[in-house]
């Protein structure tokens, strides 16, 4: 029985470690959003959830706002750390499927694959909706934060920007520009930058990681950047449940 007992604890802890994502293959999750108005080149960081065979492409409302979906490019990042770039209207199938709300700054886009090649590339680049925090509940602030996103780029050595930070405030009902009531929002204990906006943060991931935590999971976006006239700075991080709230109205659940 003894051994038994220590056959299954073994066990137990190895299927808990294996839930752990190195922060190399999360690299290729986050994707680069671009778009030209006017002469000016407007980007934001995004990520690519799959729920019941569905793909999303998930960013911030203000960065969907400030990009054209119809004519925005969408870059992922390939084996040999190369940008590989498409026209974001060709995962478009008969109709733009979209959705948001005024209660925070997620924007969805459903995808569709054009062909089996964009498949392959949606199911590569994707991360299944379970990495999301689910809870409501303020996360421990000893917990290690690994922020992504694209702030600045190089097609030809293409790899998201990271910083580690930790948590440094409770969930704040937060103003956040264009949304009209304030939303329940983290403080980073260090800022953001242009270009990180809808940026995933990751908690628990296995490399950076130096926390007790046995499964990577997505705790919100990048939303921007919160100062005063001191120079005070701390980077504003919409929770994920928002997300979740987005995707299981979308699939009808």
């Amino acid at each position: 029985m003894k051994n038994a007992l220590i056959i299954l604890l073994f066990f137990c802890s190895f299927s808990a470690k294996s839930q752990l994502i190195n922060a190399d293959e999360l690299y290729n999750k986050v994707v680069l959003l671009s778009d030209i108005k006017g002469n000016v080149l407007h980007t934001g960081t995004g990520f690519l959830l799959s729920s019941d065979n569905q793909y999303y492409l998930v960013t911030a409302k203000h960065v969907a706002d400030s990009l054209k979906i119809e004519t925005s490019e969408i870059f992922f990042r390939d084996s040999s750390q190369t940008a590989i770039g498409f026209k974001l209207n060709r995962f478009f199938a008969k109709q733009i499927v979209r959705d948001f709300n005024d209660q925070s700054d997620f924007f969805i886009l459903k995808l569709e694959p054009f062909d089996t090649s964009s498949l392959e590339i949606l199911k590569k680049s994707s991360l299944d909706i379970n990495i999301l925090v689910n809870d409501r509940k303020s996360i421990d602030r000893n917990i290690d934060v690994l922020v992504m996103g694209y702030p600045i780029f190089d097609f030809d050595n293409f790899s998201p920007i990271t910083f580690k930070s930790y948590f440094s405030s409770a969930l704040l009902n937060i103003k956040i520009k264009d949304l009209p009531k304030p939303c329940l929002c983290y403080l980073l204990e260090n800022p953001s930058m242009e270009g990180f906006s809808g940026g995933p943060v990751f908690v628990g991931v296995k490399d950076r990681a130096s926390t007790k935590l046995s499964k990577t999971l997505i705790a919100g976006i990048v939303t921007g950047t919160t100062f005063d006239k001191t120079g005070g700075k701390f980077a504003i991080i919409t929770p994920a449940f928002h997300l979740l709230d987005l995707v299981n109205r979308k699939n009808g659940h």
